[in-house]
């Protein structure tokens, strides 16, 4: 019978994949060492979920967006809303990506 990955191995996943921004090919090597083939789909499905939601929510922001710690909570509270299973060192990596995709694509305020 298949457990459901733990929130500790989402974020640690997370924080193997993110770096700047998404690194399919390192999220994969990271799994293969650690997880049989289910747990691997179910995280890395999960995880680009996430990655997802995120990325929806900062161009969903119709006059840019403005960082703040009111913006960074709101965003945490957004995707958590989402994927339970996030917590800081998780969100940490989805927000220097955010940063990086809202500077790539001019979507700051």
């Amino acid at each position: 019978m298949q457990m459901n990955p733990s929130p500790r191995e989402f974020n640690e996943a997370l924080e193997e994949y993110i770096v700047t921004f998404p690194n399919h090919s390192r999220l994969i090597e990271y799994l293969v060492k650690r997880y049989d083939v289910e747990t691997q789909k179910i995280i890395e499905s999960e995880l680009s979920a996430a990655v997802k939601t995120t990325e929806d929510y900062l161009w969903s922001q119709s006059s840019g967006v403005e960082w703040s710690e009111v913006f960074e909570l709101k965003l945490f509270n957004h995707v958590k809303s989402s994927h339970s299973w996030l917590e800081a060192s998780g969100f940490s990596r989805l927000l220097s990506f955010s940063k990086w995709l809202c500077w790539h694509e001019g979507l700051n305020a």
